[in-house]
């Protein structure tokens, strides 16, 4: 007899007495976090195209087909998918939804991971122009997405094996709490940890580039909050996700150390890749999926204030040159991976760049000039806060 996942979610809600309720919106703290876009399962209206099923989690060759995945990634797509990154996260190209949320748009009746058609073909271009030879692009892509939204599948079995137990509500008070703050939540810096892990180990079945990981490792950088604490301890991390889990407490510096070891472990039969779910979304407008205003800024001229331009002519000015350069990208294609250019966290109107190695500058836009930039700081990465 083949086990019933789904059954499992319906007996271990049930184990909830009737009289526990939800605790109400108004009744959760809030979290220590900048209000952020809702980016919750509902926000946006991500149903409507073709669900294609992805049988035991493997893509076959005619799943992502060969005649999309050849075609040019138009430039207005590129630039939402290359803001999105940068202002959401990775869950702007696939999402998972709980069973929890079953009967909930979107895709309502279907749960699991689901994945948009462009926005796979796009991370398959990224990693086949990074690696030209690369025969494994679609399937590296597509685990790329999985590894992440695998996680949360995980947690939420977690979480649910707590609920049973303890007899409270656990996971939806807290996805609730995090709706306008989803970027910080905890959970995802974990699930692209998972990513990373994922990167490192080498598959015969599929095997990865040389520095795999390192090109993975720039794609989570450029993500928003939590996402790009991937790096972080992970002991701290877990710390501060149980707080959020068993405590509502949603303070910076929450920490429920006595379960850290123990957030996200889960028997691994109940792991299998076939008790998840996995759709591939055909034919779904990206616009669906993602905010135009998330869009990649453009950058068409660059200027200094004169104390910026004061130190690249004294103290760095062994910079100006790289400096020079990478103003030239910048205005080329922003989005170029070596750049990192993406917003600073410490200040939503200001956006950071790689120079090189060691040093940063750190830009703002200019009002009513589309594409207009004044770059304000440089200095060492340690020196502009980036650790």
């Amino acid at each position: 007899m083949s086990f019933d996942i789904e059954q499992h979610f319906e007996d271990s809600l049930a184990q909830i007495p009737i009289q526990v309720k939800q605790p109400r919106d108004e009744d959760l703290p809030t979290p220590e976090y900048p209000v952020h876009e809702g980016y919750g399962v509902g926000d946006l209206n991500r149903g409507g195209g073709e669900l294609i099923p992805i049988t035991d989690g493997l893509l076959t060759d005619n799943q992502l087909s060969d005649s999309f995945s050849r075609e040019t990634i138009s430039d207005t797509n590129r630039i939402l998918i290359e803001g999105a990154l940068r202002e959401v996260g990775i869950d702007a190209l696939a999402f998972y939804k709980s069973y929890r949320y079953l009967n909930e748009e979107p895709h309502k009746g279907k749960w699991g991971i689901f994945y948009n058609e462009i926005g796979l073909a796009f991370l398959q271009s990224s990693i086949q122009g990074e690696y030209p030879n690369c025969l494994n692009a679609k399937e590296l892509a597509h685990g790329f997405l999985q590894a992440h939204e695998r996680y949360h599948f995980k947690f939420d079995l977690y979480a649910l094996s707590l609920e049973a137990h303890m007899k409270v509500w656990l996971y939806q008070p807290l996805q609730r709490a995090f709706r306008n703050h989803q970027i910080y939540l905890v959970e995802e810096a974990l699930a692209n940890r998972d990513v990373l892990e994922w990167a490192k180990r080498d598959q015969k079945k599929n095997p990865k580039p040389k520095d795999f990981k390192d090109f993975v490792s720039s794609y989570m950088k450029l993500q928003p909050g939590a996402y790009a604490r991937f790096d972080e301890d992970e002991y701290e991390l877990s710390g501060g996700l149980a707080a959020n889990l068993f405590d509502l407490n949603f303070a910076k510096s929450a920490r429920r150390k006595d379960q850290a070891h123990w957030v996200s472990q889960v028997p691994d039969d109940l792991l299998k890749k076939k008790y998840c779910p996995e759709y591939l979304v055909r034919g779904s407008r990206l616009n669906h999926w993602i905010k135009p205003t998330w869009a990649m800024p453009p950058v068409t001229e660059i200027s200094e204030t004169d104390s910026f331009a004061q130190k690249l002519a004294t103290q760095y000015s062994n910079c100006r040159d790289q400096w020079e350069n990478t103003k030239i990208k910048l205005k080329a294609n922003p989005a170029l991976r070596g750049l990192n250019f993406k917003k600073w966290t410490k200040d939503p109107e200001c956006w950071s760049v790689r120079v090189n190695d060691n040093f940063r500058a750190h830009l703002s836009r200019l009002p009513n000039r589309a594409g207009g930039w004044l770059a304000e700081e440089f200095g060492s990465h340690k020196a502009m806060g980036h650790g």
